[in-house]
């Protein structure tokens, strides 16, 4: 039953538990690993090409968000069979995906022109999703391990959120995110017509790794995401 991984994911929630962002280690935030996996030459390469015209760490964070907002459209359930699926070099060749693997890539985007970047997670209401065929699954509107970005810029950390690319904000009415330098980029409180859309609900804190926990959900519960799949893709299943 879909209902039971809401559950799951619950219990998983109080599990994940991240270090404040003034304990975050830039030099660990450079780091190169099997989910950050930055020194794959399709990543330094993209990185280079994106960046070569820019001066300037906010210029290059913000057109790094900018590829990773709109070129990966946002997957509310992507198919993750493997730690490769959470890569940044196999999401770069994606066209979509979900928060985790759009953060990932940015992430490693911006790691890879030497700019510190950790992830850290969020619980947050949707309450677009309240007015949606998801409000009878949705507890509230609640959703656990929102995954978004922290990066060192210019002396301080700041959290950038690319989730919700440009596209589907037009054809829904929500804002879209964008970067202005010195301040900090997050899903937008409210739709273009002022309804309630985002709510932060709590702060998971912050992560130099991708957490095993989080990647363990995924593989144990694979049976329950793959429903969730189906009923996102409006495929025949029994509920």
């Amino acid at each position: 039953m879909i209902t039971n991984l809401f559950q799951i994911l619950e219990e998983y929630n109080r599990g994940l538990i991240g270090v404040p962002k003034s304990d975050l280690d830039k030099t660990a935030c450079l780091q190169d690993d099997a989910i950050f996996d930055h020194e794959d030459d399709k990543i330094c390469s993209l990185a280079e090409k994106l960046t070569k015209n820019q001066t300037g760490d906010w210029s290059k964070a913000t057109v790094l968000f900018n590829f990773v907002r709109d070129t990966i459209a946002y997957d509310f359930a992507p198919k993750v069979d493997s730690l490769r699926d959470l890569s940044a070099s196999v999401i770069s060749g994606k066209t979509a995906g979900f928060c985790h693997q759009k953060s990932i890539l940015l992430a490693s985007l911006l790691r890879a022109i030497g700019i510190p970047a950790a992830l850290t997670f969020q619980t947050i209401v949707d309450h677009a999703l309240l007015r949606s065929r998801f409000r009878d699954l949705q507890n509230n509107g609640t959703l656990h391990f929102h995954g978004l970005v922290c990066a060192f810029l210019e002396g301080d950390w700041f959290r950038i959120d690319a989730t919700l690319d440009s596209a589907l904000c037009n054809a829904r009415g929500y804002q879209i995110t964008k970067i202005t330098p010195k301040q900090e980029t997050l899903l937008p409180k409210t739709t273009k017509n002022g309804k309630q859309h985002f709510t932060i609900t709590e702060e998971k804190g912050y992560f130099e790794s991708y957490p095993k926990l989080l990647f363990d959900l995924f593989l144990k519960h694979a049976d329950g995401w793959a429903l969730w799949r189906k009923f996102v893709k409006k495929e025949d299943i029994s509920m």
